[in-house]
C-alpha cells in the first residue's frame, strides 16, 4: 500500500534558494513600485500646485497613468515567472509589497488629495465633513489592501500544506488589488472629464460609496476568474471571442467610459456568478479551487 503520509521533499534547498532574485520577473515587479512611487510623487506635487486648478488636474491625470502603468506591470510579473518557471518566495514578498504601494497607498492619496480634500470642495459645509470623513475612507482601502496581500502571502506560500495542490489558474478571492486600484483610477478619470471646470461638490458623493464598495470586495470569499490561462494558443467560444471584441472597440472608441464600465461588469459577473452557484449548489470543481492571488 502506498504510503501517503510521507513527508514531501523540500521545495526549496536552502534559504538562499528560496530568497533566490530572477531578473525579468522582479523587473516587471520593480516596475510595478517605481510607478506607484512616481503615483505619489504626482499626487503630492499636484496638492501643492499653486499655478492653476487645471494644471493640478493635469497632475492627477498623470497620477492615474501611473497606476494603470503597475497594474500593466503586475500583469506581467507572474506570468513570466511562471512561463520561465523561475518563481520564488523571493518574489512573491517582493510582489506584494509592490503593490501595497502602487494599488494601496497610491489610489487612497489619489482620492483624498482629488476628490476628499476639504480645500477643493466649495460648500463650507461639505467640506467640513470631507474633512473627517475622507482620512478614515483612504485608510479602510488601505486596510483592505493590505488584509488581501497579507492573506495573499499565507494562502500561496508553497510551504502550506495543500498550497502546492491548487492550480495556477484558479479563481481569486474576491477582487485583486490592481483590480480594485484600476477601479478607483478609472472612476477618478471619468468623473473628472465629466466635470471639466473643476465644480466637484457632488463627486464625493459617487467616489466614497465606490472606494467603500471596492474596499470590501477585496476581502470578501466571493471567487472571480483570474483569466491566467489565457495565452496566444487559448481557444474559446464564439459568444466570448465576440465579447472581447466589443470590449476591445469600446476601449478604443471611449476609453474613459469603457474602463469603468467593463471593471464594474467583471464585479458584478463574479456576484451574479457566486448566487448562481449557491442557488444551484455547485461546488467549485477542484481544478477551479478558488485562492487568492494577485495578477
Amino acid at each position: 500500500m502506498e504510503n501517503n503520509d510521507r513527508p514531501q521533499e523540500p521545495l526549496y534547498a536552502n534559504v538562499q534558494d528560496a530568497a533566490r532574485i530572477y531578473l525579468l520577473p522582479n523587473f516587471f515587479t520593480a516596475g510595478n513600485m517605481f510607478c506607484g512611487f512616481m503615483s505619489l510623487c504626482t499626487c503630492i506635487k499636484a496638492k501643492f500646485a499653486t499655478d492653476s486648478l487645471a494644471a493640478a488636474n493635469e497632475l492627477y491625470m498623470i497620477a492615474v497613468l501611473f497606476i494603470f502603468g503597475a497594474c500593466i506591470f503586475d500583469l506581467f510579473d507572474g506570468r513570466v515567472a511562471r512561463t520561465f518557471k523561475k518563481t520564488s518566495m523571493f518574489g512573491a514578498e517582493f510582489d506584494s509589497i509592490a503593490d501595497t504601494v502602487s494599488f494601496g497607498v497610491a489610489p487612497a492619496f489619489l482620492v483624498y488629495f482629488l476628490i476628499f480634500d476639504p480645500a477643493r470642495v466649495g460648500n463650507e459645509f461639505l467640506s467640513g465633513i470631507l474633512e473627517k470623513v475622507g482620512p478614515a475612507v483612504g485608510f479602510v482601502y488601505l486596510l483592505c489592501a493590505g488584509i488581501r496581500l497579507a492573506k495573499f502571502n499565507v494562502l500561496t506560500n508553497p510551504l502550506v500544506p495543500g498550497n502546492e495542490k491548487k492550480s495556477p489558474a484558479s479563481d481569486f478571492m474576491g477582487i485583486s488589488s490592481p483590480i480594485a486600484a484600476a477601479i478607483v483610477a478609472s472612476f477618478v478619470v471619468l468623473l473628472t472629464s465629466l466635470d471639466p471646470e473643476g465644480s466637484r461638490d457632488y463627486l464625493p458623493f459617487v467616489l466614497l460609496p465606490v472606494m467603500l464598495v471596492v474596499s470590501i470586495m477585496m476581502v470578501t470569499n466571493i471567487p472571480y476568474p483570474t483569466f491566467k490561462h489565457i495565452d496566444w494558443t487559448t481557444k474559446t467560444k464564439a459568444g466570448a471571442f465576440i465579447v472581447f471584441i466589443v470590449a476591445a472597440i469600446l476601449l478604443i472608441i471611449s476609453w474613459k467610459i469603457a474602463v469603468p464600465v467593463l471593471l464594474c461588469t467583471y464585479v458584478a459577473y463574479g456576484l451574479v456568478r457566486a448566487l448562481v452557484r449557491k442557488f444551484k449548489k455547485t461546488p467549485l470543481s477542484e481544478d477551479s479551487d478558488a485562492i487568492e492571488e494577485t495578477f
